[in-house]
């Protein structure tokens, strides 16, 4: 089984029932440092899927995985997490949580870390080992392994009690393709089994390996949507191409907007010398009218703020575009 054809598997079994969300965020805004770095975000994970947290780095990933975690200060709003409050013990023993960082103990070879979660939550180590492919390392230190084996050292921790719900803050970073697939059909097959997965990533392409997306920008949430859909809203199967195209599809229509205004509005050419046509044309372009104001108020005041009031509307007119394009876009993707 490929992680798609599961994902995909998945996804049919699932359209006919009902959806249980596992976790269920309302209007959560989180503080840090006098700022709030995530606003009033309103998303839900569905149980036994698996959910991609897509975002450029600094958008907010790691700080609403630590908030569904139960471990990040300065929360409001409502965060629901098998039906409970974050954080409390019985979320904590049904959650693992792979941090963004290998949380795991240098000192100690691979399977004695395994071993010590299990001690706290059970489980077997050897299968799980084996499910993150670090069977034959099982008796190196830590700090002798890579960056990417340390990483899944940190998976294997997470697995070993088989939690209901798994929080894998970017779990295949600095790992080569083919174990980023492994591990994403992995993932797919945990799913399959009956757990939850949100896992973060800041590449997109692996967005293809997931159930449904939330996508972050800055703070705030611009999507939440299954693959498909993410590429029939912007007739591209290119993922990363896509997100970018739900950000700025209204912003790149804005030197369709703003150019004629700007060649047709008597900035440039005196209206009374257009051609017929074009004169017509730049009497119903709004910049137009403003331009005439202006240009009656510097005449009446001397010439001298002709200059500057030509500087002024064409300022004044991009930033209200811009204004008026990001709200429209805010409302498209909210």
């Amino acid at each position: 089984m490929t992680a798609r054809g599961g994902t995909a598997e998945r996804t049919a079994s699932s359209s006919s029932a009902s959806r249980v969300d596992a976790i269920k965020l309302e209007r959560v805004t989180v503080e840090r440092g006098g700022r709030d770095v995530l606003h009033e975000l309103d998303a839900s994970v569905a149980a036994g899927r698996v959910t991609g947290l897509f975002g450029p780095s600094g958008s907010g990933k790691s700080t609403l995985i630590r908030a569904i975690a139960g471990v990040q200060s300065g929360v409001r709003g409502s965060i629901s997490v098998l039906g409970e409050r974050p954080g409390i013990m019985a979320v904590r023993r049904s959650l693992g949580y792979m941090t963004q960082e290998p949380s795991v103990y240098d000192d100690l070879t691979v399977a004695e870390n395994v071993r010590y979660f299990a001690a706290i939550h059970g489980g077997q180590i050897g299968p799980v080992l084996e499910r993150v492919q670090l069977s034959s390392h099982a008796n190196q230190l830590v700090r002798n392994l890579s960056g990417g084996q340390r990483a899944r050292v940190s998976l294997a921790a997470a697995l070993v009690g088989r939690p209901r719900l798994l929080l894998l803050d970017e779990p295949t970073v600095g790992l080569d393709p083919l174990l980023r697939r492994d591990l994403w059909q992995l993932f797919g097959e945990l799913a399959a089994e009956g757990s939850t997965l949100l896992a973060s990533s800041h590449v997109l392409d692996e967005a293809r390996h997931c159930d449904e997306v939330i996508l972050l920008r800055d703070g705030r949430l611009v999507a939440q949507l299954t693959p498909k859909e993410l590429s029939d809203r912007t007739g591209t199967d290119d993922l990363a191409s896509a997100f970018a195209r739900t950000e700025f599809q209204v912003v790149q229509f804005f030197p369709l907007v703003i150019l004629p205004q700007l060649l047709l509005c008597g900035l440039l050419v005196a209206r009374d010398r257009m051609p017929s046509v074009l004169h017509a044309i730049s009497d119903a372009l709004p910049l137009s009218y403003a331009v005439d104001g202006m240009h009656h108020l510097s005449r009446q005041a001397g010439t001298g703020g002709a200059v500057s009031a030509d500087i002024a509307i064409v300022v004044g007119f991009a930033a209200g575009a811009l204004v008026l394009g990001a709200a429209t876009l805010r409302r498209q993707t909210d």
